[in-house]
């Protein structure tokens, strides 16, 4: 009884909080936007492969000899994509094969992470965008964001875009910086209700920290050939899968991001696909528009279907396994560039994700250094273990081929 009561006192608090003192948050928020009736910037015409691209991170294979971050950007441009979107922390977790990382590089800045020979010759391929992941790991916002943590916060991200901004000048790329699904970060239902509003608070004042940052590199170094954005990533919209509240509806509207990510994985059900319009349409009634990318800020972080799947992850390799990924993947794809996302990230080239033999466990999402074959994974991939490549590979390749130009908010670049 007494938890119960607990409970329904934390919730309760929940909603006064939020009633009372992300009245300010929002009040600050709106500040830093601007009126979206004078957004009316058009959806730009581009080129489908400076739109779709493909995730590189984790992966539990290899086939080459190459330091492993290459191996699958190379990967990726073979296919044909011009986007990537990589992890710009754990990078030795993340890309062990064939790689020797600094051993205190888990202790680098974003700088010097951008400034390890890897990266450097990342950052030197024909990309035109780059997708990179940081969380800020160290940082505990859940307790609140001392004025400490959010000058180290600014700093970090600031230093990163003067930096871009200056040893990219002229490339013709964009970067795009975010977080990972933060209502997996946040995880209400694992905290004490009373808790819950305090890291909600904590989580706004840290993406917003972010953005201030990025907004002003940009401001004192300009945008002179290259951009650099930020982007703030949700997972759950519209969704029953965990208990509430969701980071769409508590974080998001007070925020004042350049552009806003979704990790797309609730829509990828074969009797489901068409529900992905009714989420992105809820996500622009919560997102501000912005300055860069006018009213339709919004990108696909993740999207994609485990080919030994769903549930539990047993399914064999065989020609229905991959139409069936196929068919889910091709339907999202068609409702994501009918509505004119500007960015969209396909998970992944490698699979990351690992499960026992029976399919039902997660074991490990990060890489173990050792190869992994098809039974030990969950087929989010374009290439399998035993170096076969799907159907939704062949049908990316013939896309990239083609290049046919598709809608999607381009940013501005004179701000």
């Amino acid at each position: 009884m007494w938890n119960r009561i607990s409970a329904l006192l934390g919730i309760i608090l929940l909603f006064a909080y939020f009633g009372i003192s992300c009245s300010k948050s929002k009040s600050d928020s709106i500040k830093n936007t601007v009126d979206s009736s004078k957004l009316v910037a058009p959806i730009d015409s581009t080129n489908i492969s400076e739109v779709l691209g493909v995730c590189h991170a984790g992966g539990q294979y290899h086939f080459t000899g190459k330091p492993y971050l290459i191996e699958g950007a190379d990967e990726i441009l073979k296919l044909g994509s011009k986007c990537i979107k990589v992890w710009f922390e754990n990078v030795a977790k993340k890309y062990p094969y064939n790689s020797s990382w600094p051993s205190d590089v888990a202790n680098y800045s974003c700088v010097e992470v951008a400034q390890t020979p890897y990266f450097q010759q990342l950052f030197s391929m024909p990309f035109k965008v780059y997708s990179l992941e940081i969380n800020d790991d160290k940082i505990n916002w859940r307790d609140g964001l001392s004025e400490s943590e959010k000058n180290l916060v600014f700093s970090r991200m600031y230093d990163l875009t003067k930096y871009l901004l200056t040893t990219y000048k002229n490339s013709g790329k964009t970067f795009i910086l975010q977080n990972w699904e933060s209502d997996n970060h946040l995880a209400p239902y694992n905290m004490d209700p009373a808790l819950v509003p305090k890291a909600i608070q904590g989580m706004i004042d840290w993406t917003n920290a972010r953005q201030d940052a990025v907004t002003q590199a940009r401001k004192e170094v300009g945008l002179q050939g290259v951009v650099v954005a930020n982007a703030f990533e949700v997972n759950s919209v519209l969704s029953n899968y965990n208990p509430g509240p969701y980071t769409i509806d508590v974080v998001a509207p007070y925020t004042h991001c350049d552009i806003y990510s979704y990790s797309s994985y609730s829509s990828r059900a074969l009797n489901d696909l068409s529900s992905i319009k009714s989420r992105l349409q809820y996500i622009k009634t919560k997102i501000p528009p912005s300055k860069m990318y006018g009213s339709y800020n919004l990108m696909i972080g993740e999207f994609g279907y485990e080919e030994r799947g769903p549930w539990p992850y047993i399914n064999p390799i065989t020609d229905i396994s991959g139409q069936t990924q196929l068919y889910s993947v091709k339907e999202q794809l068609r409702y994501l560039l009918d509505w004119g996302v500007s960015y969209i990230f396909y998970w992944q080239i490698y699979c990351n994700e690992e499960v026992d033999s029976t399919g039902k466990i997660s074991l490990s999402s990060e890489s173990r250094g050792v190869d992994l074959g098809i039974n030990n994974l969950k087929g989010y991939w374009l290439i399998r273990p035993d170096n076969s490549l799907t159907p939704t590979y062949d049908y990316f390749k013939g896309l990239f081929n083609g290049n046919a130009k598709v809608k999607a908010q381009r940013p501005k670049t004179q701000l």
